[in-house]
């Protein structure tokens, strides 16, 4: 008997140490497959992390489909700082087609039959919760670009898109605005930024930096060296551009900017889905004269507190909003579309001086 209760005790422990081990084998499994899930999400849907948008950007985690659209332009660039890497999807309709950009049939195929998506409209009431890989649903996209959130088991956020659509081709009237009102608020001493990562990080306007900064706005804006800069409030002009449906940002800022010289500015690096630089035109030889640039304080010297970087920039908005995408992926439509330039419509080109927080911008 006595051995029997030996041996029965040994089978337990056997079992025990098995059961043990089994138990932590599924739950490292458990960890490894949720846990990259988990990683790819963020509290801020506009805080992408560097190396989550590089896993996104190989990996392609939805395609979309548009019964009676032409084509589905899919776009996926890297734009910012630090960089990030931003998927858009343009549904071009012909004319005519039949379809409205209020309901726009959209099919979802997803890299995962575990993934759902969450379509996010500026008109709340239209949004979706809930889309499965193969739906095709009724999207909204009379407005603004509208959000795709594609989540792991309902739960885990694995990146977000933006989607829009459009029957191309017919013309319509766009607002640029070209605005440096951050840029007066320093040279006066009244800028403030809520983004806690810069305060305390901007140059101070002592002498020193105003000697170095303000001949630098003077001459990009065609003032004279003797002559006042221009209030904070005035520090913009204003021009209407004639363009078509289903032009990006930067092709119609583009076309005006080379077939039409009375549009009052100058941009350097449009070709490069960014704008590195503004300045005034008509110039005889716009290439020989500097204009307000990205990175204004470090190219001019400008010693930068407290180890902070210089977050100098120009920054596009649409329609009153800071798009998380580049020029080059922004499609305009006929939401864009002005009547006259006292509209606040448009697209902006605004200055920041803290990577477009102070501009209404996501702190990145």
């Amino acid at each position: 008997m006595i051995v029997k209760k030996v041996e029965l005790k040994e089978d337990n422990m056997r079992f025990n140490t098995k059961k043990r081990l089994s138990l932590v084998l599924v739950f490292m499994l458990t960890v490894a497959l949720f846990v990259p899930s988990f990683a790819d999400g963020s509290a801020s849907h506009h805080n992408y992390l560097p190396k989550q948008v590089e896993r996104a950007s190989r990996v392609t985690y939805l395609n979309l489909e548009m019964p009676g659209a032409d084509s589905v332009e899919k776009k996926n660039i890297t734009v910012g700082n630090p960089a990030h890497t931003v998927e858009t999807f343009f549904g071009k309709f012909p004319k005519n087609s039949g379809v409205s950009m209020t309901s726009v049939p959209v099919k979802f195929n997803m890299l995962n039959t575990a993934y759902s998506a969450d379509f996010i409209c500026e008109n709340s009431a239209h949004s979706i919760r809930g889309i499965k890989n193969g739906d095709t649903r009724t999207l909204d996209l009379s407005g603004a670009p509208g959000e795709i959130v594609v989540k792991y088991f309902w739960f885990f956020e694995k990146y977000r898109c933006y989607v829009s659509a459009a029957e191309v081709g017919d013309e319509i009237n766009v607002k640029v605005r070209v605005d440096m009102e951050n840029l007066i608020d320093w040279c006066n001493g009244d800028y403030t930024t809520t983004n806690s990562s810069f305060q305390g990080k901007i140059p101070d306007n002592n002498q020193t930096n105003l000697n170095a900064i303000v001949p630098k706005i003077k001459q990009a804006w065609g003032i004279s060296a003797n002559s006042p800069l221009p209030s904070a409030d005035t520090a913009y002009f204003d021009v209407v551009i004639k363009t078509e449906v289903g032009k990006t940002v930067q092709e119609a800022l583009q076309e005006a900017v080379i077939g039409n010289k009375a549009l009052g500015s100058y941009f350097v690096g449009l070709g490069n889905n960014y704008v590195s630089e503004i300045k005034k035109y008509p110039r005889s030889n716009p290439n020989t004269i500097s204009g307000i640039p990205h990175l204004i304080f470090s190219g001019n010297g400008v010693t930068i507190p407290n180890g902070g970087n210089d977050g100098t920039g120009w920054m596009y908005i649409v329609n009153g909003k800071v798009p998380n995408y580049g020029i080059s992926q922004y499609y305009l439509t006929t939401f864009n579309s002005v009547q006259s330039p006292a509209t606040d419509k448009g697209i902006q080109w605004r200055y920041t001086l803290d990577w477009g927080v102070d501009v209404g911008g996501p702190t990145w």
